[in-house]
């Protein structure tokens, strides 16, 4: 809202605005540029480390699936403030929970506080192994509660639309084909590291 509304009302009302309307737009651009490569290159990185697919072949899939994507938010109203949410906000504190609960409860914190060490300059004190084991996965699913009172009992989320359905469908079967992925080729990979133990060992 500040970069597309503030500002050029701003703009719209002071001497020259023409043209730092222009100057702002046009460094907006870049920045978004530069934050796109930046969010591609985890994926790209998949496709090239664990895939095995040239990095040419990977930027195309990636270009091709972002395509794709645009199109939900160029034709389909109101479908960027839904993969917004989605992804930014509710995927955020629901990730950010499973890998609080995998690495301080499954791995052990432990392991966190060494992985937390590798390479460290300075020593990073244990109080933060016990914040992220202890205070940081209730504060999160204290967040998650709120946010089921204050949508669905309270009722403030407004209901689906067909738009909004569609684009919860394909960030779905997107979801599902991630992770079909990701379990594929890391069953494979293990595979190939245990049969060159093997080989190493014989």
């Amino acid at each position: 809202r500040l970069g597309f509304a503030s500002l050029p009302a701003i703009f719209s009302e002071i001497k020259g605005g023409t043209i730092f309307g222009t100057i702002w737009f046009l460094l907006l651009f870049f920045a978004g540029i530069t934050s796109s490569i930046a969010l591609a290159s985890p994926f790209i990185s998949f496709l090239v480390d664990e895939i095995r697919l040239e990095r040419k072949r990977a930027v195309l899939i990636t270009s091709v699936v972002w395509f794709v994507m645009s199109q939900l938010v160029i034709f389909l109203k109101g479908t960027l403030d839904e993969m917004d949410f989605w992804a930014g906000t509710f995927g955020l504190i629901t990730f950010a929970f499973i890998e609080i609960i995998y690495g301080c409860w499954i791995l052990g914190d432990k392991k966190i506080y060494q992985e937390l060490m590798e390479g460290a300059i300075i020593k990073v004190p244990k109080i933060f192994v016990f914040i992220m084991k202890y205070i940081s996965p209730v504060y999160i699913f204290a967040i998650f509660l709120f946010w089921i009172y204050e949508s669905y009992i309270l009722g403030k989320r407004p209901k689906a639309d067909e738009n909004t359905i569609i684009v919860r469908i394909f960030m779905i079967l997107f979801l599902i084909a991630m992770v079909f992925l990701i379990k594929k080729y890391w069953r494979g990979n293990g595979k190939i590291r245990e049969d060159q133990l093997k080989n190493t060992e014989n």
